[in-house]
């Protein structure tokens, strides 16, 4: 994830992808739908409680985040940064970046979540993934492993010349995707979350969803404070 060839052909990658006119709805509602069916669960999920005291401990953390509430924010700071509707792959995490034994050639993989979506999000969701959201204890060392802006520049350079931008605009245009990103890497936290405490239960796999969802959802209110100074 983290090595500079890795980087820049992602970039190059989703730039390409990003391009494609694919045959289901061209209308951001994905990402919302998807939340708001996931919502009424987590509350819960959270009211619930649980058992392990580690995990009930975290859960009550996560009933006083007020997240119904919280939601309507995230609406609000999606409606302030426009970002632009393209075919998303929506979950860009390690496990579905194939790099082909003894080829230079790169392949996304698992589109379960695939819709069209804001460019933000997807973006986002890669950057997000440089990081470990394992272990809530450690809160917020894990975020050092986040892409350096320098990093970031890098991939957006190299997106936007995959994406067919017009090169006089090159400079302007990454300067802009940086603001962008960090906004849309605020819901991305905020869905994941989400993502993980609706996943309790009901899938066999030995993950720690339970701190994963408080790992997304602390990082979702610090970077909120960092970006507007407030939660």
């Amino acid at each position: 994830m983290r090595l500079p060839s890795t980087l820049t052909r992602v970039a190059k990658l989703l730039g390409k992808y990003h391009t494609l006119t694919m045959p289901i709805c061209k209308q951001p509602t994905w990402l919302y739908d998807t939340m708001e069916k996931w919502l009424p669960v987590v509350l819960q999920r959270a009211e619930a409680g649980s058992d392990d005291t580690a995990h009930n401990r975290y859960l009550a953390a996560i009933r006083d985040m007020d997240l119904r509430t919280e939601y309507e924010e995230v609406k609000k700071i999606a409606s302030s940064e426009p970002s632009p509707v393209v075919f998303c792959h929506n979950d860009l995490n390690r496990g579905n970046i194939l790099l082909l034994s003894g080829d230079d050639e790169m392949k996304f993989i698992d589109f379960d979540y695939c819709s069209y979506n804001h460019r933000g999000f997807d973006i986002a969701t890669y950057f997000n993934e440089w990081c470990s959201y394992r272990d809530p204890e450690v809160f917020p060392q894990y975020l050092e492993d986040y892409p350096a802006p320098g990093q970031q520049r890098e991939f957006f350079t190299e997106y936007l010349r995959s994406s067919g931008v017009d090169q006089s605009k090159l400079a302007q245009e990454v300067a802009s995707m940086a603001r962008e990103v960090d906004l849309w890497g605020l819901i991305a936290h905020f869905f994941w979350g989400l993502w993980a405490l609706n996943t309790v239960g009901r899938c066999t796999i030995d993950f720690p969803f339970i701190e994963f969802a408080m790992c997304r959802l602390q990082t979702y209110f610090k970077r909120k404070e960092e970006l507007f100074g407030q939660v």
